[in-house]
C-alpha cells in the first residue's frame, strides 16, 4: 500500500497530507486528524458498513473511526488524498461532495489522472506545491457543472440536512443538532423537510441508521453491541428493540436469515 507523504507547513489554509493507493485494502482503526477522500477504481468494498462500488468515492471525516474493506469476490482498488487545514470543508463544498460516499464525476478523466501522473510519478516524498496541483485538478474533475447544483434556499437548507445526517448518523445526534448546523429554526426544519421529502427530519436518520445496521449485519461479523454503536445507539437493549420495530426480527436473528457471509 504505497503513499506519498506531502512536504507542509501547518499555518497553511488547506494541508495536503498524503496520496497513495491500494489493492484490497482495509482499514480498522482509530480516528485521523484530517480528511481522506478515496476514489474506488476497481471492484467494490465496503465503508462503516455502505456498499461503495466502482466509480464511487468515500470520505472519512477528521476525528471519526472507521472500517473499510474490499469485497472478496470483487477485489477492489482505490487511491486517496488525505488533507486538513481550515479550508478543507470550504474544498468539499465546492466540489459538491457532501456525503460520506457518492458517485465520481467525470471518472474517466479522474482515472485518466490516477494512472498518467499518480502512479506514473509515484515518488516517497513531494512538495505541497505538487499535490496542490494535483489536488486541485482532481477537485476541478469532481465539481458539478452550476446547472446540477440549483435549487433555492429550501432546497440548500434541505440538503446541508442530509449531509450532516449522512455524515454523522453514527453519533448520538438530535434534530436540534441538525437544526443548529443548518442555522434554521427547528419547527422551520421539519415543516420543510417534510414537505419535500415526506419524512421528518428524525424519521430520515431512523432510517438511515437502520440502514447502515441492515448492512453490517448482513456484511461483517461485528457483534451487536458494536454495531449498535457504529450507528449511533449507547445502548445495545434501545437499539435491539429499534431494529425489531422496524424489521420484525431481532438484529441477531436477522442475521441469521441474511448474513452474506454464512
Amino acid at each position: 500500500m504505497p503513499n506519498m507523504v506531502v512536504e507542509h507547513k501547518k499555518n497553511i489554509h488547506l494541508i495536503l497530507e498524503e496520496f497513495g493507493y491500494a489493492q484490497a485494502g482495509s482499514y480498522y482503526g482509530n480516528a485521523r486528524p484530517g480528511y481522506r477522500l478515496h476514489f474506488v477504481t476497481k471492484g467494490f468494498g465496503f465503508f462503516n458498513g455502505i456498499q461503495v462500488p466502482e466509480k464511487n468515492f468515500f470520505l472519512s471525516f477528521p476525528n471519526s473511526p472507521d472500517y473499510y474493506y474490499s469485497d472478496s469476490d470483487h477485489i477492489w482498488e482505490y487511491f486517496w488524498i488525505s488533507f486538513s487545514g481550515p479550508g478543507a470543508d470550504e474544498v468539499l463544498e465546492q466540489a459538491g461532495i457532501n456525503s460520506v460516499t457518492g458517485p465520481i464525476l467525470n471518472f474517466d478523466k479522474v482515472y485518466h489522472f490516477y494512472q498518467s501522473v499518480i502512479l506514473h510519478d509515484f515518488q516517497p516524498m513531494v512538495s505541497q506545491a505538487y499535490a496542490q496541483g494535483c489536488f486541485s485538478i482532481l477537485m476541478s474533475y469532481m465539481t458539478p457543472e452550476p446547472d446540477l447544483r440549483g435549487g433555492g434556499v429550501t432546497a440548500q437548507h434541505i440538503k446541508k440536512a442530509k449531509c450532516y445526517i449522512n455524515s454523522y448518523y453514527d453519533k448520538k445526534i438530535t434534530v436540534s443538532d441538525i437544526a443548529e448546523f443548518v442555522h434554521i429554526d427547528e419547527r422551520y426544519l421539519y415543516n420543510i423537510f417534510k414537505k419535500e421529502t415526506g419524512v421528518s427530519p428524525k424519521e430520515y436518520l431512523n432510517r438511515k441508521r437502520f440502514s447502515a445496521a441492515c448492512q453490517l449485519l448482513e456484511n461483517s461479523e461485528l457483534p451487536v453491541n458494536e454495531i449498535a454503536k457504529s450507528v449511533g445507539f449507547s445502548d445495545p437493549l434501545y437499539f435491539s428493540n429499534f431494529f425489531k420495530e422496524r424489521s420484525g426480527d431481532s438484529p441477531v436473528r436477522y442475521r441469521k436469515k441474511n448474513s452474506s457471509l454464512s
